[in-house]
């Protein structure tokens, strides 16, 4: 809360009112909170699309599938032919897949 909120409280309470006008009160409180909070989200989400970026959460989680893919491709099992051929396709699919979620 900045100077002019805590303010306006103050008066508010000053006019010393009914415990049913404070709860009305704090609920439209609430619902102006939760309206901004909204605002504020839109707002990120409508900056990560003009970006061309996904929310962090979602690039993490991709990032994340693509070190395993790393992993697991790395592993002395498969030979070099089919470690090169397994890399490209899960890469292919990890971008075809952020693409999808951009539009």
């Amino acid at each position: 809360l900045n100077w002019t909120d805590q303010n306006l409280i103050r008066k508010f309470y000053e006019l010393i009112p009914n415990d049913d006008v404070i709860q009305a009160a704090k609920q439209l409180w609430q619902i102006a909170a939760d309206e901004l909070r909204t605002k504020e989200n839109q707002e990120i989400f409508r900056q990560c699309i003009y970006l061309k970026r996904l929310p962090n959460k979602i690039e993490q989680l991709l990032n994340n599938l693509l070190d395993h893919n790393r992993k697991t491709v790395n592993n002395s099992f498969y030979d070099d032919d089919q470690r090169v051929s397994c890399d490209s396709r899960c890469l292919k699919m990890i971008n075809q897949c952020q693409f999808n979620l951009m539009l």
